[in-house]
């Protein structure tokens, strides 16, 4: 879990977020499609591999890496956590957010809902949105404002349960995805 990782690097926002966010706010604001062009597969796992061994050396090599190799290592981190940033436990009910019509007892109800994530959680996902925020005001050059994040991190960062919904066909199966997208990134979008 993050809060082991945390605990071991005697941090509360794991250092690859910030070293990763660091760089990309410093050389990915006029990249066009920052977060949605991945980066090389195999630099992407020496980069993985290098900040598994050495975090100095992870630091001199994430500087010289292409943007996009850092962004995806970013988003590999967010997607290898145990759990969700945003916690499993209570996906469910970020997934009928939307079933509430009154907008007060929605507010309410997601503020509850991030009071409940644990303190690394909820610093690590404050810190995650203020660096979405702060790319999304460049969208002019990468074409990528907020929803565009939202797309992007909102299934990485709530990931679904494992045996989440079961659909009786393929075709049933893909609309049952893409409606869990469109309510993932609704989620976040409310709280970017």
């Amino acid at each position: 879990k993050l809060k082991i990782a945390n605990r071991r690097e005697q941090t509360l926002i794991p250092k690859i977020v910030e070293l990763c966010a660091t760089e990309i706010e410093r050389r990915g604001t006029n990249e066009l499609g920052i977060y949605r062009v991945s980066g090389c597969k195999n630099d992407v796992i020496k980069l993985k591999n290098t900040i598994d061994s050495s975090m100095v050396h992870a630091e001199l090599l994430l500087k010289k890496a292409d943007v996009n190799d850092v962004t995806s290592l970013l988003k590999l981190f967010l997607r290898e956590l145990p759990e969700a940033l945003f916690g499993d436990e209570h996906y469910n009910d970020y997934m009928k957010m939307d079933e509430i019509s009154d907008p007060t007892e929605r507010d309410k109800k997601y503020k509850s809902l991030f009071k409940k994530l644990p303190p690394c959680n909820a610093l690590t996902a404050l810190f995650i949105m203020n660096h979405l925020i702060k790319m999304s005001k460049h969208s002019s050059a990468t074409k990528m404002p907020l929803d565009n994040m939202a797309v992007i991190f909102g299934p990485t960062l709530l990931k679904p349960a494992i045996n989440a919904g079961q659909a009786t066909s393929d075709y049933d199966k893909m609309a049952e995805e893409s409606d869990e997208i469109f309510k993932q990134k609704s989620v976040l979008l409310y709280y970017l």
